[in-house]
């Protein structure tokens, strides 16, 4: 169990995703030919698209734009009490 979850870990960071899916999962058991006995449970999965975006790798980003947050209210005249 330890050894699935850490070659998944290992998938995620070299396609620079932040979250570990079911993708890499089956990618960490297609090459162990010791976890070979999950292959009918990896089947169901798609794969990774062989393009290498980034974007499908579900990795959270925001395009590079940083949230602005709501500000101070303005003090009105009736706040003085």
């Amino acid at each position: 169990m330890i050894s699935l979850v850490t070659k998944a870990a290992q998938q995620a960071r070299e396609r620079s995703s932040k979250k570990v899916t079911a993708a890499h999962l089956k990618e960490a058991i297609g090459k162990d030919e010791v976890l070979d006995f999950l292959a009918d449970i990896i089947s169901k999965v798609p794969d990774h698209p062989a393009g290498g975006k980034k974007d499908d790798d579900g990795s959270d980003h925001n395009d590079g734009r940083k949230r602005k947050g709501a500000g101070r209210r303005k003090k009105d005249a009736h706040d003085d009490f």
